[in-house]
């Protein structure tokens, strides 16, 4: 039978509109197809979509599962038929026109007025999920914004109450389009719940999932375990020896490897952000380092450097101290660089967001140089407040020499600093008992004191509740000029 030959085959066959018309359009489609004329047979099923999307007005939930088969088969036969034929410059594909009539669909389901229980609503994110496979497989993935703000906008059941498939799905694209706009937080949360939901019979699914969650896990120093590699050859292949070599500091094994899946991991959109791994491995060469020079807080850079190029990179010193200035940049080690003596010198926890970049290094200098000369000057039991510049240090010193000390604006209230000093020196006697023998001692409550302690009134409703500081104490207030002794200058 020939295409022009249906009509009058179904001449006498005759059912409820729009069936009719559906039915002699599906059956052109198949022939066509059967012929392997892809573009016919593309005209022909977007008759069939469109026949249908004219009487979905009056229609109810049933009809998704018909709706769902017509649309993705003009999908299929879209990329079938742009296969065949190359588009000329400037003529559309016709996968873009597959992504039209199908975004139309997706219009009647998330318009659908109708009771919820009937509702066509419920369509809504599988026609989402085609949508996003064509628009990324076009690489149009800006148009998927105008989906997202037309779901925000709708009122929607929550995604839970749909289709675990069309969840996984959804979350899966959506998590690939915040990885492409580096909002790599978002795009690993979508991941993780893409990954969890996807159920252990789809491991070709699961596996696609990893290609994009393993790079942002990646970055975090989060490495894939081998009971997982083992279930994903794919993942395994790519990612096994990356893994062993951010694990173990070895630059020059992660640079040989990240070369060898270099072209998969391109075809996959994932390479520069694999390749932003090796500052994890930078940091466990740099970790080695540390450990291998006594946990010396005070580390020469020449030491990094050779290090470096142990590993083969050959580079010069102003370079490893650039590197070392991009590791601390990005939160990777904290500390700060003497340029003048070329030393490393690791601190514990400072808090210098408010200045910009280029002025930390030196920030961090003066701080320190104050906090020593003021610490020198400073009596066992006694806490005292001393201007330097534009800022305040403030000190407290226990019987036992332990010290504290806060540097902070003018503005901050010393009642709230030393309670704060208070609140840590006890602590840390309580806590570490081998404090004056130590070469350092891990305290990561402090991170999260300087952190409550930015805001003064949050803290001061912490200081009248705990009643720390003894306010018949008498704090004296000095310049660092007068701690100084005659003839001693500031350098």
């Amino acid at each position: 039978m020939k295409p022009h030959e249906i009509q009058g085959f179904t001449k006498n066959v005759q059912l409820e509109a729009p069936w009719t018309e559906i039915v002699i359009h599906h059956m052109k489609t198949a022939l066509y197809l059967d012929a392997g004329e892809y573009e016919e047979a593309f005209l022909s099923q977007k008759e069939v979509v469109q026949s249908l999307q004219r009487f979905m007005p009056n229609m109810t939930r049933w009809v998704l599962p018909v709706l769902y088969l017509f649309n993705n088969d003009l999908r299929l036969i879209a990329t079938r038929a742009d296969q065949d034929k190359e588009a000329a410059e400037g003529q559309r594909r016709k996968l873009e026109e597959a992504a039209n009539v199908i975004s139309k669909s997706f219009t009647y389901c998330i318009t659908d007025r109708g009771p919820m229980m009937t509702s066509k609503k419920y369509g809504t994110y599988r026609m989402i999920g085609m949508l996003f496979r064509i628009y990324f497989k076009l690489k149009q993935q800006n148009l998927c914004k105008n989906i997202l703000r037309a779901v925000k906008a709708a009122d929607m059941p929550s995604l839970e109450q749909f289709p675990k498939s069309d969840r996984v799905t959804f979350r899966y694209y959506l998590g690939r389009l915040y990885f492409l706009e580096e909002d790599y937080v978002k795009a690993e949360n979508e991941l993780n719940l893409a990954f969890k939901e996807c159920t252990k019979h789809h491991l070709k699914n699961k596996e696609l999932i990893l290609q994009t969650l393993l790079p942002v896990k990646l970055m975090k120093g989060m490495l894939p375990t081998k009971t997982l590699l083992s279930m994903f050859p794919q993942s395994r292949q790519i990612y096994s020896q990356l893994a062993i070599a951010v694990k173990k500091g070895d630059v020059k094994s992660f640079n040989i490897a990240l070369t060898n899946s270099e072209s998969t991991l391109i075809k996959q959109r994932t390479y520069f952000a694999v390749e932003k791994a090796e500052s994890i491995a930078l940091r466990q060469l740099f970790r080695k380092v540390f450990l291998v020079m006594g946990q010396n807080t005070r580390l020469p850079i020449a030491k990094f450097q050779q290090a470096l190029n142990f590993e083969g990179m050959t580079i010069d010193i102003e370079e490893a101290e650039w590197m070392l200035a991009n590791m601390i940049y990005k939160g990777y080690m904290k500390g700060y660089l003497s340029h003048e003596k070329m030393y490393l010198v690791l601190t514990s926890q400072y808090d210098l967001s408010t200045f910009g970049f280029f002025q930390r290094n030196t920030m961090l200098e003066v701080m320190n140089f104050s906090a020593i000369t003021v610490t020198e000057r400073t009596e066992l039991g006694q806490r005292q407040s001393v201007e330097v510049e534009n800022n305040v240090i403030h000190i407290y010193m226990n019987s036992q020499g332990l010290s504290g000390i806060i540097i902070s604006d003018k503005d901050y209230p010393s009642r709230v600093a030393f309670s704060l000093l208070n609140k840590v020196v006890d602590e840390v006697l309580t806590k570490y008992s081998h404090w004056n023998t130590a070469d350092t001692i891990e305290y990561p409550e402090l991170a999260q004191y300087i952190h409550k302690y930015q805001d003064p009134q949050q803290a001061d409703n912490i200081m009248k509740v705990q009643k720390e500081l003894d306010e018949t104490t008498t704090i004296m207030h000095k310049t660092i000029e007068s701690l100084l002794q005659r003839g001693e200058k500031i350098h």
